[in-house]
């Protein structure tokens, strides 16, 4: 598989991959909070674009109390996202900051240093595994090891589910060779 495949999946997906990193042992409960409530955030703000079409609309009094009803919902949920983020970033050791920082910057610089990408994440991340196949890569970072990130890139390699556009989760039948 192509370096440059996979560069451009890192640093592609560098904003993502940081932000939702997971920051240690010690946040694992506090990352599956932040992961629910950002689910509710946008679940409640579909919901709110829905209901302010509605409001819009049809004039309906009971749809702009719903649309206030969801609205205050959705800012509630915004609230204890910052708060449930903030207390995970208190928890989170200045050495696992650190090494996401750099990992950060390396892959958001205007020019790629190889050298300097890779001591960055040999740094941060314990392996990475590539499956073309699948068009998909997981990250496994030093500091939660149980924690896996996927990101999904583009690869002439992956093979697709006939008459389908998802990818195929399967590689060619167990009782046959691959040649």
């Amino acid at each position: 598989m192509p370096y440059r495949d996979v560069e451009k999946a890192l640093r592609d997906n560098a904003g993502w991959l940081i932000e939702e990193a997971p920051r240690g042992r010690n946040t694992a409960a506090l990352d599956r909070e932040i992961a629910g409530l950002v689910t509710m955030e946008l679940h409640y703000s579909g919901e709110a674009s829905d209901l302010a079409d509605l409001a819009a609309q049809e004039k309906s009094p009971a749809a702009r109390k719903r649309l206030r009803e969801k609205d205050a919902e959705l800012r509630e949920t915004q609230v204890r996202l910052r708060t449930i983020t903030a207390q995970r970033d208190t928890l989170t050791t200045a050495s696992v900051r650190d090494r996401l920082k750099a990992v950060k910057k390396t892959l958001e610089a205007d020019t790629v240093d190889v050298v300097v990408t890779n001591q960055a994440l040999r740094q941060a991340v314990s392996r990475i595994v590539l499956d073309p196949e699948k068009a998909r890569m997981e990250l496994y970072w030093h500091h939660a090891p149980e924690n896996v990130q996927v990101i999904h890139f583009h690869t002439r390699h992956a093979r697709w589910d006939a008459g389908g556009y998802g990818l195929s989760d399967h590689g060619p039948a167990p009782d046959t060779k691959a040649s």
